[in-house]
Parts: structure tokens; C-alpha cells; sequence
């Protein structure tokens, strides 16, 4: 059997700089997760960026919970 992750919370990990690149790569890579849970990670604008580049080339991404994180919002994020 071929198990593919379609949800994924990682809400509430305290997700900093070095943890965000590796979870930009892990996402950008990744064409079969639908939803992403990433609240309360206190993310800045920089592990922010990390993250919206690397989803400009997830194509199946739907749901993406960004609540509670602590960056100011300066971008124009179209899916």
C-alpha cells in the first residue's frame, strides 16, 4: 500500500528560522497535501517568506491555517 499525507498540523510547535526551511522545502516539494495547519508558530516575516515562496509551487495545497503567528502581513498571496 502507498500511504500519502493529505493533512498535516503542526500548529503550536514554536517552528523558528531553521525549522521553517526545512518545512519549506518538505511543502514546495510535496504535490499531495491539501491542507496545512500552521497556527501558532510565532512566525515572523522572515520564516513567512520561507514558507510563501516554497507553496508558489505546491499546486494542491487548499487549506492553510496561518492563524495566531506573529507577522505583519505584507503580501499578496494568490493561489
Amino acid at each position: 500500500d502507498n500511504h500519502v499525507l493529505l493533512n498535516l498540523d503542526i500548529s503550536w510547535c514554536s517552528i523558528r528560522l531553521l525549522g521553517a526551511k526545512a518545512l519549506a522545502k518538505a511543502i514546495g516539494d510535496n504535490n499531495k497535501l491539501v491542507s496545512l495547519n500552521l497556527s501558532s508558530n510565532s512566525f515572523t516575516n522572515d520564516t513567512l517568506e520561507l514558507i510563501t515562496q516554497s507553496l508558489s509551487r505546491n499546486m494542491t495545497l487548499c487549506d492553510l491555517n496561518l492563524h495566531g503567528n506573529q507577522f505583519i502581513c505584507r503580501y499578496d498571496m494568490k493561489f
